[in-house]
């Protein structure tokens, strides 16, 4: 799987990495994933202090 290899990959980097596989999604973002992204986003924004992104990343994948 492309987004578990990723995160692999990420967090070789030393990044905390969050992988959610949503079976019978496909190559699309659902509204659970989009929700979860819209809250990374929100805790990472500068306006609340956060100049670095961090922190945990939603992936989703099938």
């Amino acid at each position: 799987m492309a987004s578990s290899l990723a995160a692999a990959q990420i967090r070789t980097e030393g990044f905390k990495v969050e992988l959610d596989i949503e079976p019978a999604v496909g190559h699309t973002i659902s509204s659970t994933v989009a929700q979860k992204a819209l809250a990374f986003s929100g805790r990472r924004s500068p306006e609340n202090g956060n100049r670095r992104s961090a922190g945990r990343f939603p992936f989703h994948e099938r």
